[in-house]
């Protein structure tokens, strides 16, 4: 956004019907009167935005990320075999490779996008399982 579409705005919106002519008018003037500060408002704003698909771009975030016509598409958080069996060690149980990949498939397939996916989560399923071993 520059000086020229901000005052090209103006114009357009003067031009407009409105019911609150004086309300419209005031507003416009303050907007006329201070176009550097808000051309420099917006430039930080889209600065900002522009700032996290960067970073969304880095090398270290690709696997994390789509990013497509300068934004941000999709997100991905990603669980992993080490963070299954990570969570089992720590609740003293013993996964098999079968068992860790069960954990992983329901993190997907029972996921409730209510309630996310945490640890407690893996907890759970953890427990589900050792709960029905023979």
């Amino acid at each position: 956004m520059d000086k020229n579409s901000v005052y090209k705005n103006i114009d357009e919106l003067r031009s407009a019907e409105t019911s609150d002519m004086l309300i419209k008018d005031r507003l416009l003037n303050y907007l006329e009167a201070n176009v550097d500060e808000f051309v420099e408002c917006f430039s930080e704003l889209d600065n900002i935005k522009n700032n996290h698909v960067k970073q969304a771009e880095c090398s270290y975030n690709k696997p994390f990320f789509d990013t497509a016509n300068g934004h941000i598409d999709q997100c991905k958080i990603v669980w992993g075999r080490d963070d299954v069996s990570q969570t089992a060690k720590d609740m003293q149980v013993t996964l098999t490779e079968d068992e860790i990949d069960e954990v992983l498939y329901l993190l997907v397939y029972e996921h409730d996008a209510e309630h996310g996916c945490c640890w407690e989560t893996i907890r759970s399923y953890i427990n589900n399982i050792v709960r029905g071993r023979k």
